[in-house]
This record gives C-alpha cells, sequence and structure tokens, in this order.
C-alpha cells in the first residue's frame, strides 16, 4: 500500500509512523516540558513535525549567524529574506 501523497510538493513513496513510550510517572514532567518548549516558540497550539527540524531552509541558509540569534530576531530576518 502507498501511503505517499504524490501531488505535495517534496512528497515521497516512504512513510514512518514512529511512537515513544513513556512510563506513566514520567508522563506529567514530559508533557510539561514539551509545552513550555512549545510556548517559548510560540507553537503551544501547533503540532510539531520532525520533518520541520529536519529539512534545510533556503532562508535561514542565507542569514548569516542564523543559529546564534533569538528566536524573535531569527523570526524578522526570515520575513526580510522573504519580502525580499
Amino acid at each position: 500500500m502507498n501511503l505517499a501523497t504524490p501531488s505535495l510538493r517534496g512528497a515521497s513513496d516512504s512513510y514512518v509512523l514512529v511512537a515513544v513510550g513513556i512510563p506513566i510517572e514520567k508522563w506529567t514532567a514530559c508533557d510539561k516540558a514539551v509545552n513550555q518548549l512549545k510556548a517559548s516558540y510560540n507553537l503551544l497550539r501547533a503540532e510539531i513535525h520532525t520533518a520541520w527540524m529536519l529539512r534545510s531552509y533556503r532562508e535561514q541558509q542565507e542569514i548569516e549567524d542564523f543559529d546564534s540569534m533569538p528566536h524573535v530576531e531569527r523570526r524578522q530576518a526570515v520575513i526580510r529574506v522573504r519580502e525580499q
């Protein structure tokens, strides 16, 4: 069965589903940590996809010292590059 969506740009013919097991006694602490991380990037209501973290973004490569910038500055710099 092919679960790929070829009509989407960048789609592949592979689909990987991964699960993470967390012991019940650690669930609350893990959930809190993930939500704190999401909040720091204004992503509390967002679903996180690993592919977004692994993908190379052209705008980020064009911005000097992108990795050392605080989140707000990164966002502003990306917007400037996209508007050019």
